[in-house]
């Protein structure tokens, strides 16, 4: 008997979940039609040859997919995209990412326009200094934009609160919370699988892998948590163990706004102080934008030639 299973998502962590589903489905019940339906391509929010890959692997396993549709309905026998077409299904699995329940809100504390609780660097509700939020009802803002909610931000988050309570019991400011993402796991089925390595901001890098090497990769982050507790019961383990921290860039976290004044504001003296008009010096890896609007780049604090050209500054 042939079965049809329907999902839909769009975020990357949803999309993650779609994946997984659908290969597991197809390879596990072979001779079953599963068909993905969703608003976006499968591994839209990966680099382009790991998202070759991912193509492959569903249609090695037999997967369909229909990417650019919206979900409005699930019913007995199947979903209704918009437009009133009836897609049957034996199984269904909606794979509909996060919703925050009204209960911050409701109880006065200051929240976003999805109900999650504001929260300054040390994730401290914005209205209600004595409230700690933590994973999707936090909305966290790091200095390369918002995260959003996985395992990957959600255990760090409470092990950084707790010990941000922690400290200022015993009378101590916590430094900002500081996080980034670091990879993008989706299995394929039991035997393969597509690991993408990520910026801080979940954007992919160069570096994937593929095949059975990341089926250990995969299976290693994901039993982790348990044994993390159990770790931390004999020792604290610091949120820096537990999540990458966003690099140099993110170095203060959420507490950007000053910050970032006072790192513009000392970039305008270094400018300004250079030893002559064609040069300046910076600290490794920077990048300033003079008055005049030309670049200068600079490693490791040499003074280096500031290019005006129109057409771009030449690499190194």
């Amino acid at each position: 008997m042939s079965h049809s299973s329907a999902a839909e998502s769009s975020s990357s962590a949803r999309h993650s979940s779609l994946n997984v589903a659908a290969a597991e489905v197809a390879e596990q019940f072979p001779g079953t039609n599963v068909t993905v339906l969703s608003r976006d391509r499968p591994g839209w929010m990966m680099s382009e040859p790991a998202r070759a890959y991912l193509d492959r692997a569903l249609e090695r396993l037999g997967v369909r997919v229909r990417s650019g549709v919206e979900i409005t309905k699930v019913l007995p026998d199947g979903v209704e995209p918009a437009g009133g077409e009836i897609v049957p299904a034996a199984s269904v699995v909606w794979t509909t990412g996060f919703h925050v329940p009204p209960l911050a809100a409701d109880a006065g504390l200051a929240v976003d326009e999805r109900g999650r609780i504001r929260v300054d660097a040390t994730l401290r509700s914005v209205s209600h200094p004595e409230v700690y939020a933590v994973g999707v009802a936090a909305a966290i803002r790091q200095s390369w934009g918002m995260i959003h909610g996985t395992c990957q931000s959600g255990i760090p988050t409470g092990a950084y609160a707790a010990d941000a309570i922690d400290a200022r019991l015993r009378g101590r400011t916590p430094k900002p919370f500081r996080f980034g993402c670091i990879h993008q796991p989706v299995s394929l089925g039991r035997r393969d699988a597509v690991i993408q390595f990520t910026r801080a901001d979940d954007t992919p890098r160069r570096f994937y892998l593929t095949g059975r090497l990341p089926i250990l990769y995969k299976q290693t982050v994901s039993s982790g948590p348990p044994h993390f507790f159990r770790m931390s019961k004999r020792v604290n383990l610091p949120p820096a163990v537990l999540s990458a921290r966003g690099g140099r860039a993110n170095r203060n976290g959420g507490a950007q706004g000053g910050h970032r004044a006072a790192r513009t504001s000392r970039r305008q003296r270094i400018v300004s102080s250079a030893p002559g008009p064609a040069a300046s010096a910076v600290s490794s890896g920077s990048t300033i934008s003079p008055v005049d609007g030309s670049t200068t780049r600079a490693s490791s604090g040499r003074p280096v030639r500031r290019c005006t050209s129109s057409s771009g500054c030449p690499s190194g």
